[in-house]
């Protein structure tokens, strides 16, 4: 018996489960994009000056409020499992992690929160060291924060599947979660490394159509992770 499924027939599934749904897809998005980018001028309203308090301040009012807006990814997770399912998926889908397990859901969301802002402290403390200083080094100051994104994504790699499963298992606890993702992606991390790298052509894609296509491939990409999490799941139940 073949173990895993190709790439191939993942993303066939996932494109599958987009047909028809792109519209919700899309909205979603932009529901996503909008509440990310708010936070930065709530932020930049309460700290216009670039003083070390106001710079420590800012960077721990973006940690809480970054927290809570993570509690969106359970709801993006529980869209795009409704359309892997063939259900229907709406809007107000997003919000269910404020609904739904809020303590739970909240203690996923601190956990990458966490990950994120360690990885990214070398940067922070740079540009702000920078900020104070007067110098100007934006090659520098963006390889350490592209750094920074990438020992976030590995770090974070052993909890990718967190938000997936306590969609799918409601009663399942946040520590249950955590665990749970980190037994099914034992052994996995390479091959979920590379599914998402094969979508890097189409992102690169996207940035050449003026950021237009990213309405398109952003959920396709969602699809497939929400794909992939359900072909792993049943890997693991047959094995």
């Amino acid at each position: 018996m073949k173990p895993h499924q190709t790439f191939g027939e993942i993303k066939a599934y996932a494109r599958g489960a987009l047909a028809g749904h792109y519209g919700v897809a899309i909205m979603t998005l932009i529901d996503v994009m909008l509440i990310y980018i708010f936070p930065t001028y709530i932020v930049g309203y309460l700290f216009p000056g670039s003083s070390m308090l106001e710079i420590i301040g800012s960077e721990l009012v973006n940690f809480i409020l970054s927290c809570f807006i993570g509690i969106l990814e359970a709801g993006l997770c529980l869209i795009y499992l409704k359309l892997c399912a063939g259900e229907q998926a709406a809007l107000f889908d997003l919000f269910y992690g404020y609904r739904n397990s809020q303590n739970h859901i909240l203690l996923i969301s601190l956990v990458s929160s966490i990950i994120s802002e360690v990885c990214l402290m070398p940067f922070i403390v740079m540009n702000t060291s920078n900020m104070i200083n007067g110098v100007y080094a934006p090659m520098t100051e963006y390889l350490v924060f592209m750094a920074g994104i990438a020992a976030a994504f590995f770090l974070r790699l052993p909890i990718v599947q967190s938000f997936f499963i306590i969609i799918d298992f409601p009663d399942c606890t946040g520590v249950d979660a955590l665990k749970q993702s980190m037994k099914l992606m034992k052994d996995n991390y390479g091959r979920y490394i590379l599914f998402m790298l094969s979508y890097l052509p189409l992102f690169v894609l996207s940035v050449t159509s003026f950021f237009i296509g990213f309405l398109w491939t952003i959920p396709y990409a969602y699809s497939g992770k929400a794909a992939f999490y359900l072909e792993l799941a049943k890997s693991k139940r047959e094995q």
